[in-house]
């Protein structure tokens, strides 16, 4: 991982520069993710606020990231 490659030429102090930027980074496309998707709902249904919509997705989103493999959703492939 980039941590451990920043933690063998930096140091511990470059693993957790490293542990963090990519922590913030995650952060940053996830919040990203959820504001395209309620703007697309909020054009599509313009009777709901987009705020309505991202507090609406967040929660299917955070139980699909818990999701270990992809394999275990083949119950809702059609």
């Amino acid at each position: 991982s980039y941590e451990e490659l920043a933690g063998v030429v930096f140091g511990p102090w470059g693993f957790r520069v490293v542990q963090v930027v990519m922590a913030g980074l995650t952060l940053v496309f996830c919040t990203g993710f959820v504001i395209a998707i309620s703007t697309n709902l909020a054009s599509v249904f313009p009777a709901v606020s987009r705020t309505v919509f991202c507090l609406l997705v967040v929660a299917p989103l955070t139980a699909l990231s818990w999701v270990e493999h992809l394999k275990d959703l083949w119950l809702t492939s059609v």
